[in-house]
């Protein structure tokens, strides 16, 4: 999960620094859109990146 975690982040950061807002996030890994969207705790191998994607996004 943390590969799929990682590859959202990234994709994240190239759409804010390209001014392509607002954005919609899609993926297969539903278990990270969850955790984006807080549906569940994280777990601690990649709680990190999600701080930093909901940073991005607010």
């Amino acid at each position: 999960m943390i590969t799929k975690t990682g590859a959202i982040f990234r994709g994240i950061v190239l759409a804010v620094s390209s001014g392509l807002l607002p954005l919609v996030v899609e993926s297969d890994a539903k278990a990270v859109i969850e955790l984006i969207n807080g549906g569940v705790a994280p777990q601690a191998d990649i709680v990190v990146i999600i701080q930093d994607i909901l940073n991005l996004l607010s």
